[in-house]
């Protein structure tokens, strides 16, 4: 119907979960906004990430084995601003999505009024992952910084990942990359088919029954 009207259609690969298809629907949703005049073209800064992400996959891995290492079986807390929000939505949806249990914090206003005040009953069982970018405000750094510090003693663990790549295009997939490759490897850790979406599957099959 699209095709008929005239409307632009950009199609996607079949047979991908939608998750594994992030790096096709990023493209298709930045060509629209391009095409809708609300950004530039984007081909060029795309096509320049995926061969800096294709040469830094090997880097990526043992960054995400080290992670997954220094995390064990706690469970996951992740902070994230500006540039890393939507990345930091992503790391739990993903680590959630491989039954590895995983919270999210966007942005540190929240983080450091009601949420603080939580560590320090957290007992050791949570880890801090704070999604750093070179762009990010410096008030935001600061929170940041002084939130981990303030966390750290009552925290299985506090790690801070900074962004890598020239461009905002470059490190928002890189980030992307590297979220998903700890998912992976915390799933194989713990035994965990990475495919497997039983629950959800289940669920669905439910919601689709007749009431």
């Amino acid at each position: 119907m699209a095709r008929a009207d005239g409307v632009p259609v950009i199609g996607l690969p079949a047979g991908l979960q939608p998750r594994a298809a992030v790096g096709y629907m990023f493209c298709v949703a930045a060509e629209f906004a391009a095409l809708a005049l609300a950004g530039r073209g984007s081909t060029p800064r795309i096509d320049t990430a995926a061969s800096q992400l294709s040469a830094s996959r090997e880097a990526a891995e043992n960054r995400a084995r080290e992670l997954a290492a220094e995390i064990g079986d706690a469970t996951i807390v992740v902070y994230g601003s500006d540039l890393t929000a939507s990345v930091a939505y992503r790391w739990k949806t993903q680590i959630n999505r491989e039954r590895q249990a995983a919270r999210l914090l966007i942005g540190a206003a929240e983080a450091d009024h009601n949420e603080i005040e939580g560590w320090a009953g957290a007992d050791a069982r949570f880890a801090a992952i704070f999604l750093g970018d070179r762009d990010q405000h410096p008030r935001e750094r600061k929170r940041f910084e002084l939130t981990a510090k303030a966390i750290e003693p009552y925290a299985a663990t506090v790690i801070n990942v900074e962004t890598e790549g020239e461009t905002r295009t470059d490190r928002l997939l890189h980030a992307v990359m590297l979220g998903d490759l700890l998912a992976i490897e915390l799933a194989n850790t713990r035994g965990v088919d990475p495919l497997a979406v039983d629950v959800l599957e289940g669920f669905k099959k439910e919601m689709g029954q007749p009431g």
